[in-house]
């Protein structure tokens, strides 16, 4: 049967071929009970179309064809029970929408298809501005952890050196002290003996003012060298009574 229009509960008009199988089984009844079977049965199919596809949207026509199959298969049956045939097949072969749908499909599609792209372009350019911004995190933290171990090794360092040089100083001072007081024992002993070798008595005070010279000869001696630090004692403040002193034992 040839193509023909229908009307969608949703007042769209597309465009149904159908077509439909039968076989006699009786050929008596075929001749006297129907003049003209083929057109009555397309007068069926017609009608039934009509009813089916009118209660259903376009959506719903488009996707639940075998359902209006069934009801055309159902309603032939019954009508043409007595006319001596069997139906075969009737079903719908395809759905033709207008033109302007088509189109307006078309361009449904189309921009379905640039919004699908578009939205996989910002999908895209978010998960990268992410990764980027990852990346970035990631490498200022490496940054940031080199520069905390770099001052952590500075300072070590600083405080090693600070430790030797303390150490270094300590030292030096202790020998420093050591020395000076190996020259005083020797100078006192240098003193006592020739105190002991010297014709007449020594006075206390005399044997006294040559100790402290002795001492300031030795100490003159140690300070020549540039990197040695003389710790004089605190009764050697008073330098003008010793100078007197030594004035004395010269007279």
């Amino acid at each position: 049967m040839a193509p023909e229009p229908v009307i969608t509960a949703d007042n769209v008009s597309p465009v149904i071929d159908a077509y439909f199988i039968y076989q006699v089984v009786d050929a008596k009844a075929f001749a006297f009970e129907i003049q003209n079977p083929e057109m009555a049965i397309k007068n069926i199919v017609s009608s039934t179309l009509r009813s089916e596809v009118g209660q259903r949207k376009l959506a719903d026509v488009m996707t639940h064809r075998e359902q209006i199959n069934a009801k055309l298969r159902q309603e032939l049956d019954e009508a043409t029970g007595s006319w001596g045939i069997r139906i075969v097949q009737a079903s719908i072969r395809q759905v033709d929408l207008p033109k302007e749908m088509q189109q307006a499909m078309e361009a449904q599609k189309k921009a379905d298809a640039n919004k699908l792209a578009a939205i996989e372009q910002a999908q895209g350019a978010k998960e990268a501005a992410i990764l980027e911004a990852e990346g970035a995190k990631q490498a200022a933290i490496a940054t940031a952890e080199g520069e905390k171990e770099a001052m952590l090794l500075r300072a070590a360092a600083t405080r090693q050196t600070r430790a030797m040089e303390a150490e270094g100083e300590a030292q030096a001072v202790e020998r420093l002290a050591a020395a000076q007081a190996r020259a005083v024992q020797l100078v006192n002993q240098a003193t006592l003996d020739l105190a002991r070798d010297h014709e007449g008595p020594w006075s206390e005070e005399r044997i006294r003012t040559v100790l402290q010279l002795k001492q300031l000869e030795t100490l003159a001696a140690i300070g020549q060298s540039p990197a040695t630090k003389i710790l004089l004692p605190a009764d050697w403040s008073n330098l003008a009574g010793l100078i007197s002193s030594i004035q004395g034992l010269r007279d």
